[in-house]
């Protein structure tokens, strides 16, 4: 671990102007900014050196000992190592409308437009060896990009309705009529940024045993193609396009890919759910609701972004149409699997669900 006595610290700030619009009626305007320093991050302290990557990548496949004789330390493998050299930035625009109606019913609407921006992972806290981990702590700005927490919009409105509750009719009007209440949230927002990763594409006639040559595989990303987006002819499950990714202009051993971090988005996430209460006075210390909820009333399906391919598989490559060698390293030719689960979701949130329940009040 980082031996220096740093502790990461936050600091937030904010601002906020709210204006009446009428009565009961009121508009708030926020802005809000957060930035992370000295964040825990980790990566591979025995990296292989920049100097030996274009060995190191094209060594026979699978043989260990031969890359980890270019390390700094050569009997030794990866080592994990934790610093505190990460940081993020946060900045929002917070919009919140509330009105409270005549008989108490109430309204409120709220949007959020941000933007998270980190050179790691600000959701993981498991530590170790893995793909949020640096690419290259040599160069930590190849890490900066959208955060795993960043959903740019973000709309939440909730209504609580009484009805009329017909306190100068009939004992059974007032009872079969009166005293319902109705309730809503609906949610609309944008997925998480999300990152793809990589894994070596088999090249004929050469065994890479590694894309970038760093010892360290799981967290290289692949090029992008420019003009095509992440979900550009998707539909259902398939959540990410293949077609926007390539390993064309890769120099093996010399790149780690130009996708940024946060590339892509998980899956928007819509929800609407409502509730219905019926409010009975049994006794002067006795109230009784009745209550029926439901949840994602609409039945939409809302994807799990934690549950999608994120990791391109089965690639081959190609060095102007022979194979890669250290001389000739630029991959040219990108041929995607013929059946391949990049991309796809295969879990949702969960479909409607209904709930009742009996509420004593006293």
């Amino acid at each position: 671990h980082d031996p220096r006595a740093i502790t990461p610290n936050s600091w937030q700030w904010n601002f906020s102007i709210e204006q009446q619009l009428a009565q009961d009626t009121s508009l708030e305007l926020a802005y809000v900014g957060n930035r992370g320093i000295h964040l825990t991050d980790y990566y591979d302290l025995n990296t292989v050196p920049v100097d030996n990557r274009i060995a190191s990548a094209f060594a026979p496949s699978g043989n260990a000992g031969a890359v980890n004789a270019l390390r700094p330390a050569p009997t030794y493998g990866s080592v994990a190592f934790f610093s505190r050299n990460a940081d993020s930035y946060y900045h929002a625009l917070q919009v919140l409308l509330r009105s409270r109606l005549g008989n108490h019913s109430t309204f409120q609407a709220s949007y959020t437009w941000s933007h998270s921006i980190a050179d790691f992972d600000l959701a993981d806290s498991s530590g170790g060896l893995n793909p949020p981990a640096f690419t290259d702590f040599h160069d930590p700005g190849l890490d900066r990009g959208n955060s795993t927490i960043n959903r740019p919009n973000i709309f939440v409105g909730n209504a609580v309705f009484f009805l009329p509750k017909f306190a100068g009719a009939n004992g059974f009007i007032k009872n079969a009529l009166g005293g319902w209440e109705f309730n809503t949230i609906a949610t609309a927002e944008n997925g998480n940024s999300i990152t793809i990763y990589a894994n070596t594409p088999s090249t004929p006639g050469a065994g890479l045993n590694s894309l970038a040559g760093t010892g360290f595989t799981t967290n290289i990303r692949p090029n992008i193609v420019p003009g095509v987006s992440c979900t550009a002819g998707t539909s259902g499950d398939q959540v990410i396009n293949p077609d926007a990714f390539t390993f064309n202009g890769f120099a093996i051993g010399q790149d780690v890919g130009n996708e940024p971090r946060g590339y892509c988005h998980a899956p928007n996430y819509v929800n609407f759910d409502l509730a219905l209460y019926k409010n009975f006075h049994a006794t002067e210390r006795l109230d009784i609701q009745f209550r029926f909820d439901a949840f994602n009333a609409l039945n939409h399906p809302n994807f799990r972004g934690d549950q999608i391919g994120t990791t391109l598989n089965g690639y081959s490559a190609t060095c102007g149409g022979v194979a890669c060698t250290p001389a000739n390293n630029v991959i040219t030719t990108t041929a995607a699997p013929t059946v391949n689960n990049f991309g796809q979701a295969t879990l949702t949130t969960g479909g409607r669900q209904f709930q009742y329940g009996l509420k004593f009040i006293f």
